[in-house]
């Protein structure tokens, strides 16, 4: 399979149950291929088919383990074992298969919270005008970004999660 086929079933499945997704996601100069909010929680979601590479595994797993409180890696069966081997536990593995031309999910575990996802990093993601919107200020505000992040912060890391998301979705239409 290739990462696009994985990605439409994902996407039919994210559709299908009202679940909130944006595509490629650009943190500095990594991206991750898709964010969603899962159960409440902002989850970002790595794809590795089988005609992928595990090359920039290391340094996606340690630039995104800071920005999301719960990481996905959708892989094949291909480089499941180099996928088990390489994420550290708290990294939920799906596992894509190609049945007779339909793409399956096995859900093999389950993400669990990083402990180093830090609501401030992702406050940084939005822009100034974002950050106002969201704290309902004028745009003619003079806080500036650092003042904006830290009200935003304030308010809990759900909050920031939801305002990227949102954000980012809105960039997107």
């Amino acid at each position: 399979m290739h990462d696009t086929e994985i990605r439409n079933h994902l996407h039919a499945v994210f559709d299908a149950s009202g679940t909130g997704y944006v595509d490629e996601v650009t943190f500095g100069d990594r991206r991750i291929d898709m964010a969603a909010m899962l159960d409440g929680v902002l989850t970002g979601i790595e794809i590795k088919s089988a005609q992928d590479s595990l090359k920039r595994l290391p340094g996606q797993k340690r630039r995104f383990r800071s920005r999301f409180r719960h990481l996905v890696m959708v892989t094949e069966q291909k480089h499941l074992a180099g996928v088990l081997a390489g994420l550290p536990p708290w990294w939920g593995v799906w596992v894509a298969s190609d049945l007779a031309g339909d793409v399956t999910l096995e859900y093999l575990r389950a993400p669990q919270d990083s402990q180093k996802a830090q609501a401030y990093l992702l406050a940084q993601a939005l822009w100034v005008a974002e950050l106002k919107i969201e704290l309902g200020l004028e745009s003619d505000s003079s806080l500036r970004k650092p003042a904006l992040v830290e009200l935003l912060v304030e308010q809990g890391q759900e909050r920031v999660e939801a305002a990227l998301l949102a954000a980012v979705q809105a960039r997107k239409s």
